[in-house]
Parts: C-alpha cells; sequence; structure tokens
C-alpha cells in the first residue's frame, strides 16, 4: 500500500491510502507491442498539466486510464505504434470522459 493524496485536508488518514503493484504496472508498461503506451501516458500528463480543467486528475488516475485502455477488447485491435499516438489519445481521453465523474475535477 502507498498514500494516496488526499482531495480533503480534513479527510481521515485511513482513508488515504491505495493499493499498488508496482511489478506488474512495469510488466503491462514494457509489453513489446504496446510501443506507444509510454509517450501516450505522457501526452495525458502534458495535457493534464495545460488544461486548468484537468488539473485534479492524478498521474496514477491517467497511467491506469492508458492501461486499461490496452488491455480492453477494444485496445486489443488497436495500433500500439507510435505513429498512431493521435488515436490512441482520442480513444484515451473517451476512456477517462467514461471513468471521470465531471463533478469532482
Amino acid at each position: 500500500m502507498v498514500p494516496k493524496k488526499s482531495s480533503r485536508p480534513s479527510e481521515v488518514a485511513e482513508h488515504s491510502w491505495r493499493m499498488s503493484f508496482p511489478i506488474q504496472e512495469r510488466a503491462l508498461l514494457d509489453r513489446g507491442d504496446r510501443n506507444a503506451l509510454k509517450p501516450l501516458i505522457k501526452l495525458l500528463k502534458r495535457l493534464r498539466d495545460k488544461n486548468q480543467i484537468l488539473s485534479g486528475l492524478s498521474s496514477y488516475s491517467l497511467k491506469i486510464t492508458a492501461v486499461h485502455l490496452s488491455e480492453s477488447r477494444a485496445g486489443a485491435t488497436m495500433d500500439w505504434g507510435e505513429g498512431n499516438l493521435p488515436g490512441l489519445l482520442l480513444a484515451a481521453l473517451i476512456k477517462l470522459r467514461d471513468f471521470v465523474d465531471p463533478d469532482k475535477l
């Protein structure tokens, strides 16, 4: 378990933890058939950093969104070469929209 940054300072400490699986995450990120996964995550982070509306999203959330996309049925049929980064970004933003509650941004 690792500490999770709380969005509410008054939140009790036991509610500020999340599970961590660094070995499994590294294995997913280093898959040879997903060359654009790391660049996609970096692009999502840059987009978040330049967009006030997305500033509340954690790096972990963006990484998990990209990994979730790569492991989904739709992701399995996508071209994960870096030449398809714009298409992957669009698919990741759609997946992120489906995950995020707009009232919590």
